[in-house]
């Protein structure tokens, strides 16, 4: 019988990194600036996303180191006091929570939301809308009938309460 040890890898499947772009809707740009975009990981367990630190007794601290290595790229832009001209701020996967110090406090928050819609957005699709239907094998739309069969009218007539069941 093998026993692993800690310098042996650890065998089975781990997939890929998904990355979608999601672009704010929150935020309206200057005049002649693009709109916020970020680049964020689609493929995070509900674990991680339940375990999100959003509102209550949480820090930004906590939200953004939290969320800081599931931003691999982003367009913000912070303002540096010292030469007052607005410069690239490196992603928050590249430069941790110093990325968030220095853009507006919003955007760590509207970061944390998408990375917690990200599973519904990936299930819908990057260019659906309202009600796409679900990849092959997935989960069902959230607004799509279950099937013909839980039609009203194949449904078993109702018996009342107490009545054995067949």
């Amino acid at each position: 019988m093998d026993e692993t040890t800690a310098a042996d890898p650890i065998v089975g499947f781990v997939g890929r990194g998904r990355y979608r772009r999601v672009e704010c809707d929150w935020f309206e740009p200057e005049d002649g600036r693009e709109r916020l975009w970020a680049d964020i990981r689609a493929d995070l367990a509900f674990g991680f996303l339940d375990d999100i630190p959003l509102g209550g007794d949480h820090s930004y601290d906590d939200l953004w180191d939290a969320i800081g290595p599931c931003v691999r790229d982003w367009n913000a832009l912070g303002f540096d006091v010292a030469s007052r001209e607005w410069r690239p701020v490196p992603p928050p996967a590249t430069a941790g929570r110093d990325a968030f110090r220095a853009v507006d406090p919003l955007i760590g928050l509207w970061l944390g939301v998408m990375l917690k819609q990200t599973y519904a957005q990936a299930v819908a699709g990057p260019k659906a809308t309202g009600a796409a239907a679900a990849p092959a094998g997935g989960p069902s739309s959230p607004n799509a009938p279950a099937s013909a069969s839980s039609d009203r009218e194949n449904a078993s007539p109702r018996r009342p309460k107490g009545s054995p069941s067949s």
